[in-house]
């Protein structure tokens, strides 16, 4: 059996469901988001451990033995009760801190339980990498990378603006989005002056600042199974989106087209891949006017589709397929 591990309102897993779905090979699909509503019992015993799950009067057995391969897609964090009528008291903050490592232990558990030595297309502990260290590996892989810097004073971020008059700024983690009272918001790359800095005091929260790179246009890179399908993207044609694609502009698309990276760089970042333990990611690149590939970041569960419809690649069958292969082996 396939498991696919998702959020309810990825519209990427649901393509791939549907192709699964009509070439009729069994597979249940579980959604984290909605995890807290099911009943969960993970049994470890003897030489065998297994999951019970169930949603109303429909139970589910994860047997770890029925399991052919896992497609850990993406997963919201599991929420197991309301904590927003807690006091803001010291004592409740460090409650919600060891409660918060209690839940993340119970999910890995849960894992564990049923994944372990099977096949899987990402895992849940490759799911976040750490752009610090990802940075390091592909330095070291001789993979070209903006000049970076971090720090928390506000002097040395100064010193290092007056340095290289172009830089952008980004979070130090990946990328999350946060519901506020209906509206969604989410933390975009932008450019930062040192005017940008003036009412701050001395000690500032951590920041990540990276050289800017002008560039031809952006590369996004799929990788699963050992292929690249790449994707070229005009950005900088719009002012919109020269600094971040994700701002789209929907009036006037930036164009995206088919792309074949170089050998060497392909090479590269499967070597580099390799190293997180990843067997299928999303990676982003840049091509700077002076011709160099520059290395941006790794996102394990990054959309697919942006790259999938514009190009004619087809990956969500091809995700399909390379389930389905791994069942019926």
């Amino acid at each position: 059996m396939i498991l696919i591990v998702s959020n309810n309102d990825d519209w990427s897993t649901n393509d791939v469901v549907e192709w699964i779905r009509s070439k009729g090979v069994p597979f249940e699909r579980l959604n984290f988001d909605n995890f807290s509503s099911y009943t969960c019992e993970i049994i470890f015993e003897a030489n065998k451990s297994y999951v019970h799950l169930g949603i109303g009067e429909t139970e589910i057995r994860l047997n770890s033995e029925d399991l052919a391969v896992i497609w850990f897609r993406r997963s919201a964090k599991p929420v197991f009760f309301n904590t927003a009528n807690l006091a803001n008291s010291f004592f409740n903050r460090r409650l919600l801190e060891t409660t918060d490592i209690e839940s993340k232990y119970f999910y890995r558990s849960f894992f564990h339980a049923i994944g372990n030595n099977k096949k899987w297309l990402n895992d849940f502990t490759s799911s976040y990498n750490d752009k610090i260290e990802t940075l390091l590996k592909a330095q070291a892989l001789n993979i070209d990378i903006p000049v970076t810097f971090q720090t928390f004073t506000k002097s040395s971020a100064i010193k290092f603006l007056t340095k290289h008059p172009d830089v952008i700024m980004k979070p130090i983690y990946n990328i999350e989005m946060f519901n506020i009272e209906g509206l969604m918001y989410m933390p975009y790359t932008r450019k930062i002056r040192i005017e940008d800095l003036a009412f701050f005091d001395e000690q500032i929260f951590p920041v990540f600042l990276q050289t800017e790179i002008k560039k031809k246009y952006e590369i996004r890179s799929f990788f699963m199974d050992g292929s690249f399908y790449s994707m070229a993207i005009f950005s900088q044609q719009s002012n919109q989106t020269e600094t971040d694609f994700r701002k789209y502009n929907y009036i006037k698309p930036n164009r995206r087209v088919p792309y074949q990276l170089p050998a060497e760089i392909e090479h590269k970042l499967r070597l580099l891949l390799d190293s997180l333990n990843l067997n299928s990611a999303s990676i982003d690149l840049i091509k700077a006017v002076d011709g160099k590939y520059i290395f941006l970041e790794v996102n394990p569960v990054g959309q697919f589709g942006m790259v999938s419809y514009p190009c004619n690649y087809n990956l969500e069958e091809k995700i399909a397929n390379f389930l389905i292969q791994a069942h019926e082996q």
